[in-house]
């Protein structure tokens, strides 16, 4: 949590002024020292579980109480403290500020994307600059602190769309940091280590928590009953020739309807990935991973077959195929999954 961070991060430096001023007397030295041990134990206790709006206004209070007791125009070490718990509060002001301010149009990560993405002629996939970005990282990096920042409070007071953009462009972000860390590298696989793969490792903070790739798909995104989205399986980008196409701007909640459309339709028209062939309907390997997601009620859907058939232009299906996936006639071989690189030739 932002309010958990801030005095750990802040605090202290708005005491050092008083605790450090030789001219006083030891017994004056010893109340002020006390005061900032009891202050700083009162932040920690009530900073669990408290949002920083809540905490924000706590020690206002704090402030305003201390203001009218008549004895702080003459007693310094009470007004050190308030200069102490103005300094906390003004600081859980600004982190909240990063929550409750968040740019819902992604503005800093679409000038990444803009500028170190590009589709391919066809406009089924994508490739990214990554030795640019290594050598440019600013912005993404301005980008993910923005993300970090975000409290879960202020993210549950979102709706869907917000949430949903949100946790795909993080998705998706984060694994350009992580490739543009390790660069020069063959595969997203060659992040991580004999023990423990890339989409395992904790590098990050979303949400107040330490995270890892996997949870943010697999824990909140695709958890059952929250967002029942399939086509997010070709929104978050894995940095794999095989993986859907990194856009080259970020999802939105005003477009994300259109753009999860759009995304899905460009993936299944890409022959490489997904295709008919010899009454075989080969398809990439996330139908095998993620059936279940396809399978669970999503438009009315409740197969592989009624999924397809609602996406047979882009995968540019006969009536003679369309019909035999009405008749389950229809055998599936699941291609295997390219973990090359998805970087710019």
């Amino acid at each position: 949590m932002i309010a958990s961070r801030i005095f750990a991060a802040g605090a202290p430096s708005a005491y050092q002024p008083y605790v450090k001023l030789g001219q006083h007397s030891s017994r004056n030295e010893e109340i002020r020292s006390a005061e900032v041990r009891r202050s700083e134990h009162r932040f920690k206790t009530v900073s669990r579980g408290t949002s920083a709006l809540e905490l924000t206004g706590m020690y206002l209070q704090r402030v305003l109480k201390r203001c009218s007791d008549r004895r702080a125009g003459r007693d310094e070490s009470i007004k050190r403290s308030m200069q102490g718990i103005v300094f906390v509060a003004l600081s859980m002001l600004s982190g909240l500020a990063i929550s409750s301010d968040f740019d819902h149009q992604h503005k800093t990560y679409a000038e990444v994307l803009e500028n170190h993405v590009e589709w391919r002629e066809d406009g089924t996939a994508s490739t990214v600059d990554y030795p640019a970005l290594k050598a440019d990282p600013d912005n993404l990096d301005q980008y993910l602190e923005r993300l970090s920042g975000v409290e879960k409070t202020s993210f549950d007071n979102w709706n869907k769309d917000q949430q949903l953009a949100f946790l795909i462009n993080a998705y998706n972000a984060f694994t350009l940091k992580l490739i543009v860390d390790h660069y020069p590298v063959d595969s997203i696989k060659d992040t991580g280590s004999f023990w423990q793969n890339p989409w395992n490792k904790r590098f990050f903070t979303l949400l107040g928590e330490d995270m890892h790739l996997d949870q943010v798909e697999h824990e909140i995104i695709r958890e059952p009953g929250t967002y029942n989205e399939p086509r997010i399986h070709f929104a978050v980008n894995c940095a794999s020739i095989g993986c859907p196409a990194l856009r080259t701007e970020p999802f939105t909640a005003e477009q994300l309807e259109q753009q999860l459309e759009d995304s899905t339709e460009r993936f299944l028209r890409d022959e490489t990935r997904n295709r008919f062939r010899d009454g075989q309907l080969e398809v990439s390997s996330i139908f095998k991973w993620y059936r279940e997601d396809f399978e669970r009620g999503w438009q009315g859907i409740d197969s592989l077959n009624a999924f397809f058939l609602r996406y047979a232009n882009s995968l540019g299906l006969s009536e003679t195929e369309k019909e035999q996936l009405r008749q389950d006639a229809v055998d599936y071989r699941f291609l295997d999954y390219d973990w090359r690189l998805n970087g710019k030739k």
